[in-house]
């Protein structure tokens, strides 16, 4: 997940809520913060699963929720090594919590912390495209996703994604918007 080298990181800034005293965006949502936080949430969870599934629903309820962050995917952002131990400590986590989630035979085996970036991805795509007339419709897609990745598998998957690739995709990407 979010890396310096950035796979995934932060929205600059996020919409302020209607409860706000100015109806102009401000830096009020850190994506390194938020991000940290629902790990820690996860990892808290004593069932696997339900720290699993409560991540994704909540990574994916910020990208519907902030248009700046259904687009967190080509962002870049100036780093600290303060963040960068906060992001990998996070991250490592989540890959922890992930093999619980195995282990407990929750999870599917085939499973890759790399997957969670796909799932941002078609989740943002499903954001964006919804966002006007069917606001509710990346929790349908949430759903479906989360059962594909419970065990036991139903289906082959092919290999995982490269990382490296991902990330240059995904720059790429982010070049051709600019």
């Amino acid at each position: 997940m979010p890396t310096r080298s950035g796979i995934v990181a932060p929205p600059v800034c996020a919409r302020r809520t209607a409860l706000s005293s100015s109806p102009q965006d401000t830096c009020t949502l850190s994506f390194p913060r938020a991000y940290v936080s629902a790990v820690a949430v996860a990892v808290a969870e004593t069932d696997p699963w339900s720290g699993f599934a409560g991540f994704v629903r909540a990574m994916c309820a910020m990208q519907a929720a902030d248009a700046g962050f259904a687009d967190v995917l080509s962002l870049s952002f100036p780093s600290s090594a303060a963040l960068d131990r906060r992001l990998r400590a996070a991250t490592a986590g989540l890959a922890a919590l992930i093999e619980r989630a195995k282990e407990a035979g929750r999870l599917r085996e085939d499973f890759v912390i790399e997957d969670l970036v796909l799932v941002l991805m078609a989740n943002a795509g499903v954001v964006n495209v919804t966002k006007q007339r069917a606001a509710a419709a990346w929790e349908r897609l949430v759903c479906y996703l989360l059962d594909g990745f419970r065990a036991p598998a139903m289906s082959e998957l092919p290999g995982p994604i490269n990382t490296a690739r991902l990330a240059r995709a995904i720059r790429r990407a982010a070049r051709s918007r600019a």
